[in-house]
């Protein structure tokens, strides 16, 4: 698996979540929307400001899936990833996303600050 590393502080914007630091913006919604594209399957593990484990999804793959609402959003297991995303803006979160060794993704790639 090919790791990529992204830590920052969650906000929101009309283009999707995205993960800002000193140095760079990644957005997140983006990011995921290429791998789904593309079939690159992704898993999930997320850390918070502590370093404490809050979403361990790396037995699960990301999948384009609807909500209650009906709309489609991306999924990890049993989570919205759209909202816990949300629920975390504002807030120091590590994320690690693992990809199949498939991938055309740079390995070990890091977004971080």
């Amino acid at each position: 698996m090919i790791k990529r590393t992204y830590s920052g502080v969650i906000t929101k914007t009309t283009n999707g979540f995205e993960i800002f630091t000193h140095k760079s913006c990644v957005n997140l919604s983006e990011e995921l929307k290429t791998y789904w594209q593309h079939a690159w399957p992704a898993h999930m593990v997320v850390y918070g400001d502590i370093a404490r484990k809050i979403l361990d999804e790396k037995d699960d793959e990301i999948r384009l899936d609807k909500d209650h609402r009906n709309q489609y959003k991306y999924f990890i297991g049993n989570t919205n990833i759209d909202a816990f995303l949300d629920r975390n803006i504002g807030k120091l979160l590590y994320i690690d996303l693992f990809l199949d060794n498939n991938s055309e993704v740079a390995k070990d790639e890091t977004n971080e600050g």
